[in-house]
This record gives structure tokens, sequence and C-alpha cells, in this order.
């Protein structure tokens, strides 16, 4: 007579905290903590300790998930550059576009790509983080034009040192984001000019007047290009002398 048995085999698999890349040596004592309570039977302390470790495993998933993406992000574009030069290609920085998509919103620092700094467009179009980029990059440069200035440099001189450190800064990519700045934004980076002005002992040109002429390159530019996609919106009327008013229709959003 024989005896058979069904028997399905258990395999335990234990997972340590030092597993998890996000458990720093803080949450490690945490863990401790919560189980010296437990062994000592403190239903109260174990209640309390556990809720406080999930609320710190909870923000350390964040960070490590934010340092994950801005590590990544940062380094795949930098090293972009060098690695164009390298391979022989040319990078048009002026058409390098980064776009990030992700579920929770956080401050993302502007980038640098073969020496020209990136363009960050928020989702309310203020531009308050370019504006103060700017702002603070272009009053770095202004130290070496004073500099010069007390050394006697010729003014010309100093007039090429301007535009080469501090007006280029100022009007890149200037039609992107100068014409949805308010009245405060503009004159913080008037005052940039303004200052040049005095430091050189010539009157520099008004941000206003740089974008005003890079709207009109863009402009020739999209309607001698048949193939652009806003070249259709650029409608002359019957007197052949004023384009035609695009019709544009928006929609109030709160954020």
């Amino acid at each position: 007579m024989f005896c058979e048995s069904e028997t399905i085999p258990i395999k335990t698999i234990r997972i340590f905290p030092n597993n998890k890349l996000w458990i720093t040596s803080d949450l490690k004592g945490y863990i401790n903590e919560k189980k010296r309570a437990f062994l000592n039977e403190n239903t109260e302390l174990v209640r309390e300790k556990r809720c406080e470790l999930r609320s710190k495993l909870r923000k350390a998933r964040i960070e490590y998930k934010d340092k994950l993406g801005a590590t990544f992000s940062a380094k795949i574009l930098c090293e972009y550059g060098p690695w164009c030069l390298t391979s022989f290609l040319e990078i048009n920085v002026s058409k390098t576009k980064e776009l990030v998509f992700q579920k929770d919103i956080g401050a993302i620092q502007p980038i640098t790509v073969l020496g020209q700094h990136s363009t960050y467009a928020d989702a309310k179009l203020i531009f308050r983080e370019i504006t103060d980029f700017i702002f603070k990059k272009c009053s770095q440069r202004l130290y070496l034009i004073r500099k010069l200035n007390n050394f006697g440099v010729n003014q010309e001189i100093l007039q090429t040192v301007y535009k080469s450190l501090v007006e280029s800064v100022l009007s890149f990519n200037m039609i992107m984001w100068y014409g949805n700045l308010n009245i405060q934004r503009r004159n913080k980076l008037q005052r940039t000019v303004n200052m040049a002005s005095k430091i050189i002992g010539k009157p520099q040109r008004h941000l206003s007047s740089l974008y005003e002429e890079q709207s009109r390159n863009k402009a020739d530019k999209i309607i001698s290009d048949p193939s652009h996609p806003l070249h259709r919106e650029f409608e002359l009327l019957p007197s052949r002398r004023h384009f035609r008013v695009p019709s544009a229709n928006s929609k109030q959003k709160y954020f």
C-alpha cells in the first residue's frame, strides 16, 4: 500500500534595506528603532515609528527619483556637445530643444550646450527662471567690462566686449520669451543695458529694439520659406501693403 501526497515547494526571499538605492543611513536607523519597539511590545511606539518611517520613505523615494532624473537629463545633453565634436559633427545650438515630461512639477535647472544656455518655458509662460538666469549671467559679465574700463581700455573695445559677452546673452532666443515679459521683468533686464551704457560711455541698443529686429528677421524667413508651418498665416490684404491679422482663440486656464 502506497501513500501519495501533493507537495508544494516554498521559497522564502528576504529583501534587505540596502537593496533599495533610496535607503540611506538615517532611514536604516528609523527601521532599527521600529524593530526595537516591536521587540519590546510597545504598541504605541511601534505605531508612531511606522507612520514616521512611512513619510520618510516616501520623501526619500521622491528625492532619489528627482536626483536620478536630473542627473540623466543634464548628463545626456551636456555630453552630446563633446560627442558631436569628436564625431566631426556640427550641432545647431539654436535649434536644439529639450522637452521634459514629468508627473511632479519640480525645479528644472537651465543647462548649457557648447557654451549656449537653454531657454526654459514654464506652463504659465512667465519666464521667471530664464529672466533671473540672464540677469545674473549679465551682471557677472558686466564686472569684466567695469574692470577693463578701470584699466583705461578703448571705448570701441569695451563696446565689442559688451556685444560679445552681454548683448549676445540678452538677445539669445529673445523672440521666444521677451514678448511675454511684464514691465517689471523688462525693466530688470534693461537695467543691465543702462549700466553697460554708463560704463562704456555710449548708449547701447534698447532691448525692445533688439526684439523688433529679431521679430522682423524671423518673419522675413517665414515669408520666404513656403515649407514653413506658419507661412500660410502671413496673408497680404488686397492693398498688398499690410498683412492680415491672424485669428486666434484662447481659453482661460487657472493654474
